[in-house]
């Protein structure tokens, strides 16, 4: 990604662009200017529906052909080759420096570091674990099989439609917060790794919350 400090403010699109060069592999065409880079947290959301609509393309094209497992792998490494890993690398980072030192220099001094640790490798594996376990919280009746590739968006259509939408929404917040008030603590504040992490989390939170609704519905 190139910066450019001498382009005047960027429109609409440029945004979009600085936002798919900073979150995403994919080619956004152009410069970026660093000015362009706090304006462009604007056109985050819109990214985010773009790497989501990748994975559920590949998930549903893959199942099909080589069924629910392996499709599911392949969504998830779909997003990990468009991204790059970014948020996971956040907290890889974040679990090595939070538990690898005992005071918030040292913690922040490992965060930069290059090198995963034991923690780094372990929480990026261990995050998912919960998400593992949702075709079988969404399984509402135990004698039919899966409903398909886009289950998980049909529950959060359930949930909505039962008033729920908001539920989501709240443990998601909840999740940012604690992430936010545990890195306060431990290293003095927010990073752009913390920042990673806690999407991480709260994309796990979110998609159980979402599950365990369909299951009580």
């Amino acid at each position: 990604m190139r910066l450019d400090h001498e382009r005047p403010p960027a429109g609409p699109l440029r945004l979009l662009a600085a936002a798919v060069a900073l979150l995403t592999r994919l080619p956004a065409g152009g410069e970026v200017s660093p000015t362009d880079l706090p304006r462009a947290t604007a056109a985050f959301p819109a990214v985010g529906a773009l790497v989501a609509g990748v994975a559920v393309a590949v998930r549903a094209g893959g199942e099909p052909l080589v069924g629910t497992s392996a499709a599911t792998v392949a969504a998830v490494l779909a997003v990990v080759a468009v991204t790059g890993a970014l948020h996971e690398d956040g907290l890889a980072d974040v679990a090595d420096g939070l538990w690898g030192a005992r005071d918030p220099a040292a913690r922040l001094a490992i965060m930069r570091d290059s090198h995963v640790g034991a923690y780094g490798v372990i929480a990026p594996v261990r995050a998912p674990g919960p998400g593992a376990r949702i075709p079988r919280v969404m399984r509402l009746d135990h004698e039919r099989p899966p409903a398909g590739p886009l289950r998980l968006l049909a529950a959060a259509a359930a949930a909505a439609h039962a008033g729920w939408a908001p539920v989501p929404l709240v443990v998601g917040g909840l999740a940012a917060r604690a992430v936010g008030v545990v890195l306060r603590r431990r290293v003095g504040g927010i990073t752009g790794d913390g920042y990673g992490a806690a999407i991480v989390v709260i994309q796990v939170v979110a998609m159980v919350s979402i599950a365990v609704l369909a299951r009580l519905g």
